[in-house]
């Protein structure tokens, strides 16, 4: 019997869990490689080494980037299941709504390919990526040790001298550049002309109070993986991060009582989906789009749901979910009982609701996504000399 070359997906701890890899070659019938790396390690190699993956699991602006570099192929529609029911463009649904609008690069304005090759919310056969989950982030805090009336929660705290010495941030320059300008506008520091698109003169501006406020000790560290974030509440004290969903469930699992902030500003949105690379061909491209339609299937969705993500056909998780599963998780209803984990640890208690509500009202509130701004390399640049200065 002819030995089958495994299907490579490149993509983060976040999305690349070994029980859905397990469950998708179970299903799949062929073999399957994930690679999990770090955030910015993943957009290097999605832009330079189009030939070291098949399938790309990442935010919708590395698919953006790589797709400037040439290194993915285009995704066919006709190739992928109901994918006007994934989309929702036809009933304007709340998620496609959402996508295509808002500050930053909001996904949906860069998700078909165009006859000249550029990126577009205009409808053609073609997609730049498959959009798989998303969410609403924001910051954490402890409850415990944080003296907070939650309809005043804000951007500001990250600056706030009331928690200075105990506040992380995220190391990834693309996403903690957004949040911190958001904090910066929230507490009247700066005021931006457009927050998911800095200028130059923004950026330095921004950096200057960064780095000033890591000389006078506000800072306690950055983080660029749910692992990490775990590590620095455990070992240095830190009371509030920015921080993903994975983090605020694996904190809760080890018992931290935890609060995923609302905060009145709105909440910074991001999409992950999944690319193909250019290099793919023949045989290892058929699996390449099985494993694109096996991500509607329900099943992996409701694997995201209890960590608090979620997906773009939730008509199908919700029969994958228990219903007091999916009444806490999308319906934003208190917990009829405690729920758990995908291993079995205990994260929310009975009669706790979602912070923020229902999906429909968290995904409503969304103010910037996730974003290339024009100044991107510089971005990057600036915000490694404030990692830098916090590292001396």
């Amino acid at each position: 019997m002819r030995k089958q070359t495994p299907l490579r997906v490149l993509g983060t701890p976040d999305t690349l869990i070994e029980q859905i890899r397990l469950r998708a070659e179970q299903d799949l019938q062929f073999p399957i490689a994930f690679e999990p790396l770090d955030g910015i390690d993943v957009q290097q190699r999605a832009v330079m080494e189009p030939g070291s993956f098949d399938v790309l699991d990442h935010w919708s602006v590395t698919a953006e980037l790589a797709w400037t570099a040439g290194t993915l192929a285009p995704i066919r529609t006709d190739r992928i299941d109901d994918c006007d029911v994934l989309l929702g463009i036809s009933d304007n649904s709340p998620f496609w709504q959402a996508i295509s609008n808002g500050k930053g690069t909001a996904p949906g304005r860069k998700l078909f390919v165009q006859p000249d090759g550029t990126l577009s919310k205009d409808p053609t056969g073609f997609l730049s990526m498959m959009p798989t989950v998303h969410n609403m982030d924001s910051f954490g805090y402890c409850v415990d040790q944080v003296d907070a009336v939650p309809e005043q929660e804000s951007w500001g705290w990250l600056l706030s001298n009331r928690f200075r010495g105990r506040i992380a941030l995220t190391a990834h320059p693309s996403i903690g550049i957004v949040e911190v300008a958001l904090a910066a506008q929230a507490l009247g520091l700066i005021k931006f002309n457009d927050v998911g698109n800095l200028t130059v003169d923004e950026i330095d501006r921004l950096v200057e109070v960064l780095i000033d406020l890591k000389r006078r000790g506000h800072f306690a560290g950055l983080w660029a993986s749910t692992d990490e974030i775990v590590q620095i509440f455990e070992e240095r004290n830190v009371i509030l991060s920015t921080i993903w969903s994975q983090g605020i469930m694996a904190l809760r699992a080890r018992k931290f009582e935890i609060r995923n902030a609302n905060p009145r500003e709105g909440y910074r949105g991001w999409l992950d989906g999944l690319a193909l690379s250019a290099a793919l061909e023949g045989e290892q491209l058929d699996h390449a789009y099985r494993f694109l339609n096996w991500w509607q299937s329900g099943w992996p969705g409701s694997v995201m749901a209890r960590y608090g993500i979620y997906t773009t056909r939730p008509d199908k998780v919700e029969k994958q979910l228990a219903p007091a599963e999916w009444a806490y998780w999308y319906a934003g209803k208190p917990a009829s009982e405690v729920l758990f984990d995908n291993s079995g640890s205990p994260i929310v208690r009975a009669g706790q609701s979602r912070n923020g509500g229902s999906y429909e009202t968290r995904l409503g509130a969304v103010v910037v996504w996730n974003t290339v701004m024009n100044e991107h390399n510089y971005v990057t640049r600036k915000w490694n000399e404030f990692v830098l200065a916090l590292n001396q």
